[in-house]
């Protein structure tokens, strides 16, 4: 229902999503004739473990809050809308 106190906190998750993908993608490659491709040569492995981490913590709050919505009880809600929740959470579950 675009409430603010969950609404503000899923945009700072967000916001520290989009930071730690940009900052992780710094990485050092260079091209090897040898091999004909791109190789990297140097990345933080901790840093795209926990940005893997976020990630899914992310994917798994959506999940939950999709979940909440779609089985909060309200007679007020259109077919369409329970499709549109029942499909989402089906595939943040296969996610």
């Amino acid at each position: 229902s675009q409430r603010w106190y969950i609404v503000v906190p899923i945009v700072a998750i967000i916001l520290g999503h989009w930071s730690m993908l940009m900052y992780g993608l710094l990485i050092k490659a260079a091209w090897v004739p040898e091999q004909n491709a791109c190789v990297i040569l140097d990345t933080n492995s901790d840093l795209l473990a926990a940005t893997f981490i976020y990630t899914m913590s992310f994917d798994f709050l959506v999940l939950v809050l999709t979940a909440y919505k779609l089985f909060e009880p309200n007679t007020n809600r259109s077919k369409l809308v329970e499709l549109i929740f029942a499909d989402g959470l089906i595939y943040f579950i296969i996610a």
